[in-house]
């Protein structure tokens, strides 16, 4: 696959319409795929620094 891949961009004819559709569509599918790997960590992330950010804002004895 990288192999055509590389073909495909080494070329001096450039790329037809169907090649760039598919190289659109495979990034789009691997940059979903690291989304959907890291939205739990980010969004525990978020969650622990909001809740870092919260008890330092609304206590007197902040964790931190």
């Amino acid at each position: 696959m990288l192999s055509k891949l590389r073909r495909i961009l080494t070329d001096e004819r450039g790329i037809s319409t169907p090649e760039a559709i598919t190289i659109a569509g495979l990034a789009a599918l691997m940059g979903f795929f690291v989304w959907a790997t890291m939205r739990p960590f980010t969004t525990n992330s978020a969650n622990t620094l909001g809740g870092k950010v919260q008890n330092a804002v609304s206590s007197n004895n902040p964790t931190w």
